[in-house]
């Protein structure tokens, strides 16, 4: 319109010049679409291409000129995106079909690539429909004779793998994109977590395990040795997710840990060390359990600034999707990598000083760590729940009492949950029961409530008993029948009734019948002990504490004996007129000493 404003030309000379210009622009795209086809064509002739017919799939995109024709009208970035995703020797299409033979033959990984990126020309993500549908991107890349399985493979591969190619929920229509996926995201996050937020994460899933029978505590990854306990009771340790195990390596972290912890409670060396057990790691299985708690955390945060990132409703739900399944697999992999069980004994058999720990797989099952390792150790008799009276009089003979007539319970319990060369009892009362059953029986051993002067008393042999106090005494079965046999000794015997002589009438006026004799009156012996006295210092700071204590262990005990007069200032003083049996004088005098009373005693 200028020209005709200033000029005197034509408007017809305009409508040519559109002509014209219209007829160049076919004509120059004519001829790219020829330049383009020249090259594939003698690209694919000089690769011997075997190809029955010319398809998207079979145009190189690595070549120079085919590539730079396809992709000059798009935004910049796309020339790097087909180098890496789509076609090339450094591109992962490329990699897929030299690893895999089956992909290699066909170029299966390659073809889907150039067809995807041919067919689904860059779209925008306003649209409805993105992609090509994949129907006709399989129309597009697979020739006759050819199995469509290989193809769905590689597609399937290459969804995986690849940071830039999309799909739609319903997974039919792909497409490549200049932004990353969520995948690419994912994984660039999941490189940049620490360490330290992937152990603690596994360390807080670890510690919503609960205690479970046979176990009196579960200690999930414990910083230190204090934080175990030391007890007469069965105690798991689950180590932390750095105290790896392997079985080929005598010196793992596990092994290590686990020494310590045992030995060592703090500074001060462990006592009851028969009571512990361990969980420990698979040094081969921690490596995708914390590569796959790393996806999970990297999940975690893509849903945390989901507002920020600006996904759509396809993408917060595939957030969600890979962020639940991601969750149940990091539960799985605990289970699988957890898979040690640490048990620690000593064959008195071999050595008694070496400590030899008994390593076994807990791995598989639906059940949780510690129903898992409890099931294993009571199935290998490394924790026992019942005991026979056999077994417990075969370790007598053995170990405990082989130079003595008998031992005591407290000390017989104390051995069973110090010394690792003995059995792991689940808890005393797996012992109560395996002594009560023996003692109804003349074969195995006795019980006394206490030892006297050469002799123990109240012994019980080859008879029922109801409950067993844990200061009573097991009794060799020698000792206590010879101690029986003495005490049916020194009892006098009956006396045979008078026979009446031969040729007698009866019996004579002067005899007085059995019946109606009066019995002798005997004098009653002398009450002993009849007194009893006691002083204690108190701390200061817990009054309340020391004062129960001793009413509860000694006190109460006075206060049982009959027609006792018991008075309690800052000094004990009892008077019982009728003594006080020997039981309560053992069991008060036992329990002073434990509670180290300074001043107490007995006076008749």
């Amino acid at each position: 319109e200028r020209l005709v404003s200033c000029y005197p030309i034509h408007p017809e000379f305009f409508d040519r010049l559109y002509e014209d210009w219209a007829t160049l622009e076919r004509f120059q795209r004519t001829r790219g679409v020829l330049r383009l086809m020249a090259a594939v064509i003698h690209e694919l002739w000089m690769g011997n291409d075997a190809g029955l017919m010319i398809m998207p799939g079979s145009i190189p995109m690595d070549v120079p000129g085919v590539r730079d024709e396809l992709t000059r009208h798009l935004p910049e970035g796309w020339n790097s995106l087909v180098d890496r995703e789509v076609d090339g020797k450094r591109s992962i299409p490329y990699q897929k079909d030299q690893t895999t033979p089956r992909y290699g033959q066909k170029l299966a990984a390659r073809r889907v690539a150039r067809a995807i990126m041919l067919g689904s020309a860059p779209t925008v993500k306003e649209q409805s429909v993105r992609g090509i549908e994949s129907s006709r991107m399989r129309l597009g890349l697979i020739q006759p004779g050819e199995s469509i399985a290989d193809f769905n493979d590689a597609l399937n591969t290459l969804h995986t793998s690849l940071a830039y190619l999309y799909t739609n929920p319903s997974g039919d229509h792909f497409w490549y994109d200049t932004r990353p996926t969520l995948r690419k995201t994912v994984a660039d996050r999941a490189t940049q977590i620490a360490a330290s937020d992937v152990e603690y994460e596994i360390e807080n899933r670890l510690k919503k395990l609960r205690k479970e029978a046979p176990f009196a505590g579960v200690h999930i990854c414990p910083g230190s040795s204090l934080d175990i306990t030391d007890d007469q009771a069965v105690r798991l340790v689950i180590l932390r997710p750095a105290d790896e195990y392997k079985a080929s390596t005598q010196d793992s972290r596990a092994s290590q840990v686990a020494v310590d912890f045992l030995n060592n409670r703090g500074t001060a060396p462990r006592i009851y060390r028969n009571m512990l057990a361990f969980i420990a790691p698979d040094q081969d299985m921690m490596a995708s359990l914390k590569q796959e708690t790393r996806l999970y955390l990297a999940w975690k945060s893509i849903k945390e600034d989901s507002e920020d990132l600006g996904l759509d409703a396809a993408q917060n739900r595939e957030t969600t999707q890979n962020l639940t399944r991601s969750d149940g697999t990091v539960e799985l992999r605990i289970k699988e990598a957890y898979c040690w069980l640490l048990v620690p004994y000593i064959d008195r058999n071999v050595d008694m000083k070496t400590l030899t720990w008994d390593a076994v797989r807990i791995s598989g099952g639906a059940e949780g760590l510690v129903a898992k390792a409890a099931n294993k150790m009571k199935q290998n008799e490394s924790l026992i729940t019942k005991w026979g009276s056999a077994m417990l009089l075969l370790e007598l003979d053995k170990v405990l009492w082989r130079e003595d007539t008998h031992i005591a319970l407290k000390k017989l319990w104390d051995y069973l949950c110090t010394y690792c060369y003995l059995p792991r009892l689940a808890g005393y009362e797996v012992l109560e029961e395996s002594i009560r059953s023996g003692l109804n029986s003349p074969e195995y051993f006795a019980l006394a409530a206490g030892l006297g002067q050469n002799r123990f008393i109240d012994l019980k042999y080859n008879q029922p008993v109801g409950t067993i106090d844990h200061s009573s005494y097991l009794v060799k079965v020698a000792a206590a029948q010879k101690q029986i046999a003495e005490d049916q000794a020194s009892q006098p015997q009956p006396q045979p009734l008078s026979q009446p002589q031969p040729g007698g009438g009866g019996p004579t006026p002067g005899d007085q019948p059995e019946s109606e004799k009066k019995p002798v009156d005997l004098e009653p012996a002398p009450p002993g002990n009849t007194r009893f006295y006691m002083s204690a210092q108190l701390d200061n700071t817990r009054i309340n504490r020391d004062v129960q204590r001793l009413v509860e262990e000694v006190i109460s005990h006075l206060a049982a004996v009959d027609k006792s007069q018991l008075e309690v200032t800052l000094e004990v003083n009892l008077k019982a007129p009728l003594g006080l049996p020997p039981r309560t004088v053992r069991t008060v005098s036992e329990n002073c000493r434990t509670l180290k009373v300074k001043d107490f005693g007995f006076d008749e």
